[in-house]
């Protein structure tokens, strides 16, 4: 590992930055590499000085040392790399340092021609996540980041009991304004070479304001109503795991997700936090007398939590580990697996702020 001395201090201090994000940014030789590919110096000290909360060009300006006009070329630089967003309020820009994750990493795979090295950086994100701390960080605290979303048309004998935040659709259509962009997961699974056949481009959806800056940005386009619903219809086809942001009002975005490449359900399928992503309010129910035990169900689970029993020869569901997902379901063949609410299930958060105030509270950094 590279030793402190020979660390430039505003990448020191950058990391001690992003490590009081309620998503930290644990200390490793990858991280710094991964900041010095992505940050100028000047950008590091920039970002070491940003507060927790959104900042004005004006506030940034007095803290950072350099005048108004000047910072506000360097944040629009520094938005279009993806290492800040800004969001626009009655006609003023404020800006926030992008967290490691979900930011940094997936902003740096959502699109092509960067002129970054974009294999080093896929190999470092990889090792970073799994190896050197940053799942652990991400997964560690009660509260999840992201949730799962169940397939609709398995819970329509339910649906008076089931809330907007519950369904895609419904989020999608309450958002109003859209993008597609890349699969970040699968593009960085192919410069690593292990990426799957599941679709990479113009397959992930980012909603309201996360939304605009993606596509002020260039990091996607704007999409319709008809074509993000479109996508639902086509991901579920595939086996797809439906997953949000892990609130009740202005979810930011919903992914499709294989167990393969995806960053959010490696927590349970290589680290092995079974609540690594919040699960649906559902659960699949196995008819035994219909079951005929051809174990497509448990090929097809992307978090292998349902199983043949050796005994009846009949599927069987691990709850604890169920992500409530519907993927089971939809391929039964003999349609013998229903979906039915869970016994016990916590809410998500209203929305971001809750959210993060409970996730900072769980890991003490309050």
């Amino acid at each position: 590992m590279a030793h402190l001395t020979q660390i430039r201090q505003s990448f020191l201090d950058l990391i001690k930055r992003l490590d009081k994000n309620p998503v930290g940014a644990p200390f490793s030789e990858s991280l710094v590499e991964i900041l010095q590919i992505l940050y100028t110096e000047q950008e590091a000290a920039i970002g070491a000085n940003f507060p927790l909360h959104a900042a004005t060009t004006k506030d940034l300006s007095e803290k950072v040392g350099l005048e108004p006009d000047p910072l506000q070329h360097l944040l629009n630089q520094m938005a279009d790399k993806g290492l800040v967003v800004d969001t626009i309020k009655n006609g003023k820009t404020y800006w926030r340092l992008t967290p490691l994750m979900i930011g940094l990493f997936e902003f740096t795979f959502m699109r092509t021609g960067t002129g970054l090295p974009m294999k080093r950086l896929a190999e470092l994100m990889h090792r970073y996540r799994l190896e050197d701390g940053l799942g652990k960080d991400f997964f560690g605290s009660e509260t999840q980041m992201s949730r799962t979303l169940v397939f609709e048309d398995l819970i329509k004998p339910v649906t008076s009991e089931v809330l907007p935040y519950e369904k895609a659709s419904e989020i999608i259509q309450n958002a109003g304004t859209g993008s597609l962009q890349m699969c970040y997961c699968r593009h960085e699974a192919q410069h690593r070479g292990t990426v799957c056949n599941a679709p990479i481009d113009d397959v992930c959806t980012a909603l309201g304001p996360a939304a605009d800056y993606l596509i002020r940005h260039g990091f996607a386009r704007r999409a319709s109503v008809g074509e993000m619903l479109a996508v639902l219809d086509r991901t579920e086809a595939l086996g797809l795991v439906h997953i949000a942001d892990n609130v009740q009002e202005g979810v930011s975005f919903i992914c499709h997700c294989c167990s393969c490449c995806c960053g959010l359900l490696a927590g349970i399928n290589k680290l092995d936090i079974p609540n690594a992503v919040a699960p649906s309010g559902f659960l699949p129910k196995v008819a035994e007398e219909t079951c005929v035990g051809c174990g497509l169900c448990a090929e097809r689970c992307p978090v292998n939590a349902i199983v043949l029993n050796e005994d009846t020869e009949k599927s069987a569901v691990i709850p604890e580990r169920c992500l409530g997902c519907g993927i089971c379901a939809s391929g039964c063949p003999v349609e013998a697996i229903t979906m039915i609410r869970r016994e016990i299930w916590t809410p998500p958060p209203r929305n971001t702020g809750e959210k993060f105030y409970r996730i900072a509270k769980e890991k003490g950094k309050l």
